[in-house]
C-alpha cells in the first residue's frame, strides 16, 4: 500500500527488547520530550513511537530540546542503548543524538510528502519516514556529540502483565486510585483486560493530530462533505475554510459591538448591601442558628428583604415561599431553645443541631422540583404547572436542614446560555443589567452574586452552572457525573443527557462548596471524599490557555490569561506545585462533539422538547416568525433547534463521526491528568455579553462543554474584575471522582484573589 502524508512526522523505532521496562510490550505509553510534553503513542506491533514534528516549531525552544525542520537535508536519529535495567522506577532517561548545529539539536526530513510502502500492521503508513534509525551502545558515540534527554514517560499503562513496574505501582495505589481507574469509560476497561490491545489507525492518527498550526475546525468542515468520510485523519483547513471562519467572527464581533454600542451600560445599580447577616459564609450562618446566638427567623428574613430588593432589578425570581419558610424557621428556633433550655447536647442523636445545614436558607431554577412552586422550565407549553414532589436534591438538603425560599429564572428548555424566556422574561447581570447573567442557571447566579441567596442550586450539561458563576463572580462546582440524582428536572434527562449532566452548588464563599455538595450527594458524597485533604505539592497542574486557537471562538482576554499564571506562580512558589503547560487543539472540538453526543440515543431533539415531545417545531418557520414577534418561543431555542436540523441531524455520517470522537477526547486527558494532575482551563475567553448577543458568540461555550464531553467534575474561581468592573475568573478540572481536589484548589485560590466582589455597595 503506498500513500502520501500529509504532515511531516519522526518515527523512531525501538528494539525488540527496549530498555524501558518490561511494560512496554503490548501497551500504551506517553512520550515526553523534555519541557515540550507532547504526547505521542506507543504501536505496539513494531515498538514505534510517532513524534509529530510540526507542534514544535522553529521558533520553539525549550529548555533541553530545540527541534529544526529542514526539507532539504537528510538527518539519523541514534539510539543509544543504556541498558537501564531500574525497574522500580517509572521514568527512564534514554539518550537520542542527532546532528548538531550551535548547540541545538537539528532534526531534518526528506521531504514534507512521502511515499511510504509497507504491511498491514504498518500503522504509520501515511507519515514520512526519517532516512534512517540506528541502535548505538554509549560506547559507539561519535566524538564530540552531546546528547539531549528524552523521557519516556509511564502515565497509564493499559496492559495487565506481571512486570516489576506494574506490581511496584499497584502496591503503591489508592484504593481511591484503583476505584477512578475501575469507574473509567468501559472501553478503557475493556483495552485493561486485553493482553496485546491492538491500536485503531483513527486512535494514532487522533493522538498525533494536536499541532499548534493544525485547526480541528477544518477537520469538522472537512467532514461535512461526504468524500471525507472514508478518509483516514483529519486534514488541515485550507485557505478557504480559515478565511469563512474568520469572516464569520469578524461579522460576529462586529454585530456584537454594534449591539454593545447600541445598548448603554447599567452599573452600580443595586440597592446597597446594609444588613451585616447577608455577607456571612454559610457555614458561619449555620454555627451561629445552631448555637442560638442568631435567630433563624432573622437570616431568612434578611434574605427575604433582599430578594425583594433586588428583584425589580434583577427579574431573577420566578416564584417563591416566604411565608413558609419563615414558618419553617421558627420551628427550628423554638427546637433549639428547647434542647439548650433541657440542656440537651448538640451531639445527642436526637437532636436537631446535628443537621448539617441547619437552618441554612437557599434559592433553586426553576427546572428543578420544589413541590407547591413552578415548574415550567421557561415553557409557555408549561406555564403554570406546578411540581407534586420534591427533587431528590431538594429532599435531601431539606433533610439536612436547608430551607428553600424561591426559585429563579432559566432560559426555555435549558439548552441556551442566557436566562430569558417568554412566561418570565429576560434575568439582568448583577455587575451591569444591560448584560446577561447566563444560563442556564443564571437566575441563581444573579440572586448569589446580589447577596439576595447565601447558595444556589443548579445543573450543569454544558456549563450551565459555571457560565452564570463566571459572569457574576462566584464559585460554581459541576461534579463528576453520576454522582448526584438528577431525579425531578425537566426536561426530564434521558440516557444520552444523564453522561453528562449533573447537578450543583453555586456559592460566593469557595467553603461553603463542600458541606452543600456533602448533603446534596446523600450516602453516594462518599466516594468524592469530600473531607480528605489534598497535599498542593503531590499534585500537577496543567494548563491550557485557550481552546488551541479555533478561528471560531474569541480570543481569551489578557486578563483572564494574567490572573491563571498569577494562580500557577503562586503554586509553584508555596507549594513547590508541578506545573505543565499543554496544548490539546482538540478541545476546539467541544462544541460540536457535545451538541452531536447528547443528541444521539434516546435523545428527544430540541425542536420535538419544544413541544414537549408531541411533535415538532419547524426552526426555519419559528425564525421567520421570532422576527416579526409571532413566535412562542426564544431565539436560543429555535437556533439551537435550527443548528440540529442542519449541522447535527441525528444517523447522518457528520452526526455519527462527531460522537465517535468523545472517547478519544476524553482517554487524552484521563491518561494526561491521571489520578494527580488538575487542568487550569478558562471557563469562557471573554466576560458577560451583552443581552440580544448570544447568537453571535454561543461557540465560545465549547470551553465549559470539554468537562461535561469527557465527564470529569469542574469548579469555577473567579479572580476579580476587568477594567470594566466585570468579573473573571478560569475553571478547575479534575479527574473523575477528584472534585475534593478542585474544590480545595479554589478554595486556596479564594485567599490569593480575595473571592467574590459586591456588585453593589455595601453599607454595614
Amino acid at each position: 500500500m503506498s500513500t502520501k502524508a500529509s504532515r511531516q512526522d519522526l518515527v523512531i523505532s525501538l528494539p525488540q527488547q527496549p530498555p524501558l521496562g518490561n511494560n512496554i510490550h503490548g501497551g500504551y505509553d506517553i512520550l515526553t520530550v523534555e519541557s515540550i510534553a507532547y504526547p505521542a503513542t506507543l504501536i505496539k506491533s513494531e515498538s514505534k513511537f510517532c513524534i509529530p514534528l510540526d507542534v514544535i516549531a522553529p521558533s520553539t525552544v525549550s529548555a533541553n530540546v530545540r527541534l529544526k525542520k529542514e526539507e532539504e537535508e537528510k538527518a539519523s536519529v541514534i539510539i543509544i542503548n543504556n541498558n537501564n535495567n531500574n525497574n522500580n522506577n517509572n521514568n527512564h532517561n534514554h539518550n537520542v543524538l542527532c546532528e548538531q548545529l550551535h548547540h541545538q539539536v537539528n532534526i531534518t526530513i526528506d521531504s514534507p510528502v512521502v511515499d511510504v510502502s509497507c504491511g498491514d500492521d504498518c500503522i504509520s503508513s501515511s507519515y514520512p519516514l526519517v532516512d534512517r534509525i540506528e541502535k548505538l551502545d554509549s560506547d559507539q558515540l561519535p566524538i564530540g556529540h552531546q546528547p539531549s534527554t528524552i523521557t519516556y514517560h509511564h502515565n497509564i499503562n493499559l496492559n495487565n502483565n506481571n512486570s516489576p513496574n506494574n506490581d511496584n505501582k499497584n502496591n503503591n495505589n489508592n484504593s481511591q486510585d484503583d476505584r477512578i481507574e475501575n469507574l473509567a469509560d468501559k472501553n478503557i476497561d475493556n483495552q485493561k483486560e486485553q493482553k496485546e490491545p491492538e491500536m485503531e489507525k483513527t486512535e494514532l492518527l487522533d493522538s498525533c493530530a494536536s499541532q499548534t498550526y493544525f485547526s480541528p475546525i477544518g477537520e469538522i468542515l472537512e467532514a461535512m462533505s461526504p468524500s471525507m468520510m472514508t478518509t483516514v485523519g483529519p486534514k488541515r483547513m485550507s485557505n478557504f475554510g480559515i478565511f469563512v471562519c474568520k469572516s464569520f467572527r469578524f461579522l460576529s464581533n462586529t454585530i456584537s459591538t454594534i449591539v454593545s454600542v447600541l445598548t448603554p451600560s447599567v452599573k452600580r445599580s443595586l440597592p446597597p448591601i446594609t444588613d451585616p447577616i447577608l455577607l456571612q459564609p454559610a457555614h458561619q450562618l449555620i454555627l451561629l442558628i445552631k448555637s442560638g446566638q442568631l435567630k433563624c427567623e432573622t437570616v431568612i428574613q434578611a434574605y427575604i428583604d433582599r430578594l425583594q430588593e433586588v428583584q425589580p432589578y434583577l427579574n431573577a425570581i420566578v416564584d417563591e415561599r416566604f411565608e413558609s419558610a419563615l414558618e419553617d424557621a421558627r420551628k427550628i428556633d423554638s427546637k433549639i431553645c428547647s434542647e439548650i433550655n433541657l440542656g440537651i447536647s448538640a451531639d445527642d442523636p436526637s437532636s436537631i443541631r446535628r443537621l448539617p445545614l441547619l437552618g441554612l436558607p437557599l434559592t433553586c431554577k426553576d427546572s428543578i422540583a420544589i413541590k407547591g412552586l413552578l415548574h415550567d422550565s421557561g415553557s409557555l407549553l408549561r406555564k403554570d404547572v406546578r411540581a407534586d414532589r420534591d427533587a431528590f436534591v431538594v429532599a435531601t438538603l431539606k433533610e439536612a436542614g436547608a430551607i428553600f425560599l424561591a426559585l429563579s429564572n432559566v432560559p426555555e428548555l435549558l439548552l441556551w446560555f442566557d436566562s430569558h424566556n417568554n412566561v418570565h422574561g429576560r434575568t439582568n447581570n448583577p455587575y451591569d443589567l444591560s448584560r446577561i447573567p447566563g444560563g442556564s442557571s443564571g437566575g441563581e447566579g444573579a440572586l448569589v452574586s446580589s447577596a439576595a441567596s447565601i447558595v444556589g442550586i443548579g445543573s450543569d450539561i454544558g456549563g450551565s452552572i459555571r457560565i452564570p458563576s463566571f459572569y457574576c463572580g462566584l464559585f460554581g462546582h459541576a461534579p463528576t457525573p453520576g454522582v448526584l440524582s438528577v431525579d425531578g428536572m425537566y426536561p426530564t434527562p434521558c440516557k444520552s443527557w444523564a453522561r453528562f449532566l449533573s447537578f450543583g452548588p453555586i456559592c460566593r464563599y469557595a467553603s461553603d462548596m463542600k458541606p452543600v455538595l456533602k448533603a446534596m450527594a446523600g450516602s453516594m458524597g462518599k466516594v468524592l471524599n469530600l473531607d480528605e485533604e489534598v497535599s498542593f505539592k503531590d499534585i500537577t497542574i496543567y494548563y491550557m490557555e485557550d481552546d488551541g486557537g479555533s478561528p471560531l471562538t474569541r480570543p481569551v482576554v489578557p486578563e483572564i490569561r494574567e490572573a491563571m499564571h498569577k494562580a500557577l506562580d503562586h503554586f509553584k512558589s508555596k507549594y513547590n506545585t508541578r506545573v505543565e503547560k499543554i496544548n490539546y487543539p482538540r478541545a476546539a472540538l467541544a462544541f460540536p462533539i457535545w451538541g452531536a453526543n447528547i443528541g444521539s440515543g434516546d435523545a428527544w431533539t430540541l425542536a420535538e422538547e419544544a413541544v414537549l415531545r408531541n411533535g415538532s417545531i419547524h426552526p426555519t418557520w419559528e425564525l421567520i416568525k421570532f422576527m416579526f414577534y409571532m413566535s412562542s418561543h426564544s431565539l436560543g431555542l429555535i437556533f439551537i433547534s435550527l443548528l440540529e436540523r442542519l449541522c447535527l441531524k441525528k444517523g447522518s455520517p457528520f452526526h455519527t463521526k462527531l460522537c465517535e470522537k468523545k472517547d478519544t477526547i476524553r482517554n487524552h486527558f484521563l491518561k494526561t491528568l491521571g489520578n494527580k494532575g488538575v487542568l487550569f482551563y478558562p471557563t469562557l475567553p471573554i466576560p458577560a455579553i451583552k443581552h440580544r448577543t448570544t447568537v453571535w458568540n454561543a461557540i465560545d461555550c465549547g470551553y465549559t462543554m470539554l468537562s461535561n464531553l469527557i465527564c470529569f467534575p469542574a469548579t469555577h474561581c473567579p479572580t476579580g474584575l476587568n477594567k470594566e468592573g466585570l468579573p473573571i475568573g478560569f475553571q478547575i478540572i479534575a479527574p473523575p471522582y477528584k472534585d475534593n481536589v478542585s474544590i480545595s484548589i479554589a478554595c486556596e485560590l479564594e485567599k490569593l484573589f480575595g473571592g467574590w466582589t459586591s456588585p453593589s455597595s455595601i453599607e454595614c
